[in-house]
């Protein structure tokens, strides 16, 4: 198993005079937090992409052995381009993370768990206009999108996606073909609904309400995502 963490955002929502990887929750900052968690389920081969403020993060991660890459167009593009970036040489089953994501070890274990040539993990209770929402048909994905409306979504998406190494090569040439035709600001969900178009992928979700997560975009997102993991879970 092998981990991509994309750590490219330039967090302006929240100041950036902190970058949103070291950005302090339940007492460390979430990167190591993350790398941690990786660790306890013997995720050891991990890349990490960066941008904006690099050397801060590289400092901060002088003591894990990961590899970085760099989106030196981190301005103009969104996580799509970081992955692609990031993805290169990758070919073991892949577990890819936002580095502005907090969650319990329940989740990433059940995750690990879950079969299915890529699986999404969804909340039923957290969804808003905002969120990226995802319908499904059974358990099969059949849409993904911030535009989906809210009355036609089953649950929000949570940037922690497992793709198995047989769907990677499929992930990459989609991703490649959005590359290739300039579409660099795209997110990485937009290209999921292509791999829905090749059937011999399956690509499912994986319902993890209840467990404690949060994603940290605005200084909203930091104080409840505090607020919640400041104890031990329940």
């Amino acid at each position: 198993m092998q981990a991509l963490i994309l750590a490219a955002g330039r967090g302006t929502r929240l100041g950036g005079m902190i970058p949103k990887p070291l950005l302090p929750v339940g007492g460390q900052p979430l990167i190591i937090r993350l790398l941690e968690q990786f660790e306890r389920f013997d995720i050891r081969d991990i890349t990490v992409v960066l941008g904006p403020q690099r050397d801060m993060i590289e400092r901060s991660l002088a003591d894990w052995p990961v590899h970085i890459r760099l989106n030196q167009q981190f301005e103009t593009t969104d996580n799509l381009y970081s992955f692609w970036i990031g993805s290169i040489g990758l070919v073991d089953d892949l577990i890819v993370a936002h580095a502005d994501l907090i969650f319990d070890d329940d989740l990433i274990r059940r995750l690990l768990s879950a079969g299915g040539d890529v699986v999404l993990p969804l909340d039923r209770s957290s969804m808003d206009e905002e969120s990226m929402k995802i319908r499904l048909r059974g358990r099969l994905v059949t849409e993904i999108s911030k535009a989906l409306p809210l009355a036609e979504a089953h649950g929000e998406s949570i940037p922690l996606l497992k793709f198995s190494r047989q769907a990677l090569p499929a992930l990459r040439e989609a991703v490649q073909r959005m590359v290739a035709t300039g579409r660099l600001a795209s997110h990485l969900e937009d290209v999921l609904l292509e791999l829905y178009s090749h059937r011999h992928l399956r690509m499912s979700a994986l319902d993890v309400t209840g467990i404690r997560w949060a994603e940290i975009d605005t200084p909203e997102d930091l104080e409840r995502a505090r607020k919640l993991f400041e104890t031990a879970p329940p």
